[in-house]
């Protein structure tokens, strides 16, 4: 074939990947252009409010006997606080007072004890139940999908909560001892066309964040409550899992079988929960990285403040 047709082809086709490249990753608008354009923005809502400590809101339409505002009195130190968080133009779905969350958590241990030394992490309880916190915002959806990840990683969606979360610790006990599972109404702005992100957390921070749905379609991928067997977690509960352990600074660096491309996560097992796309089997497969090793000088998860015995437990 002449070089002077292989010549203009070449940089046709490097100029469609280029402009395919541009339109997946960075203005990537046109993957929403099926959502609707005339929503009615509620006029408590205000997107051009700076002040972080001033966007949470209450509303008549929240109120709920059996629904909490605020973080109840603690019965431990060192817990996981659980959040559901509505943005304020999104509808509630009650997952804070319809069991939904209760069951993804009692789950999550029950799998948990029975994969670790009969260990449970320690969730935030009230005397009698689990203590999940209600928080509406100020700002729309919108708002926290102005960037992804790829275009503004100090402004993104999960970076936004995130924000409002350390900016509003006076609403909480104990607040420097705990770690936070924020449930958001609503989805992140994707970085891909072809993955859903259902989670996000950093490492060894203070915040994860879990997406209750979908972005492209809508759909509620990222709330999957269909079980697989007995012994695995299904998506969602797989995906706060996952998010937590990251969250209370697991796999380590001293991990023996890090991924080469992702050091955060394992690659021995894609059962394991801490492989990159959360397996549903093994909490530490092998006992190799995280939990249970004997890795010299090297952090294990069953010695994490996170984690008490079944025994002094009793109520999760």
């Amino acid at each position: 074939m002449h070089r002077y047709f292989i010549l203009p082809v070449s940089i046709f086709f490097i100029l469609i990947i280029l402009l395919v490249l541009y339109f997946q990753f960075y203005d990537d608008e046109w993957k929403y252009f099926f959502k609707p354009q005339d929503k009615i923005i509620p006029e408590y809502c205000n997107d051009n409010e700076k002040k972080i400590k001033k966007n949470i809101i209450r509303l008549q339409q929240d109120k709920s006997d059996n629904r909490s505002f605020l973080d109840k009195k603690d019965q431990d130190e060192n817990l996981i606080h659980l959040i559901y968080f509505v943005p304020c133009d999104q509808i509630s779905r009650d997952l804070d007072i319809n069991n939904r969350i209760v069951k993804t958590i009692r789950n999550i241990n029950k799998w948990f004890s029975e994969k670790s030394n009969k260990q449970k992490i320690k969730f935030d309880y009230g005397i009698n139940s689990l203590d999940i916190t209600f928080m509406r915002v100020n700002k729309t959806l919108k708002w926290f999908n102005l960037y992804n990840s790829k275009q503004n990683s100090s402004d993104d969606n999960s970076s936004k909560v995130e924000k409002i979360i350390l900016s509003n610790k006076n609403l909480f006990n104990n607040f420097e001892t705990k770690k936070f599972i924020v449930f958001f109404e609503g989805w992140e702005k994707r970085k891909s066309f072809f993955h859903t992100t259902c989670g996000r957390a950093r490492f060894g921070g203070k915040v994860s964040i879990i997406y209750t749905n979908s972005d492209f379609k809508n759909k509620d991928t990222c709330v999957d409550i269909i079980q697989t067997s007995n012994d695995e977690l299904n998506s969602e509960e797989q995906t706060v899992l996952h998010e937590l352990l990251h969250l209370i600074g697991f796999p380590n660096s001293c991990s023996k079988n890090k991924d080469t491309d992702d050091i955060f996560h394992v690659n021995d097992s894609r059962d394991d929960i801490l492989f990159k796309f959360s397996g549903s089997k093994y909490l530490d497969y092998n006992n190799d990285d995280y939990y249970d090793h004997n890795i010299s000088e090297c952090p294990d998860l069953k010695d994490s403040i996170y984690l008490t015995n079944i025994n002094n437990l009793d109520n999760n």
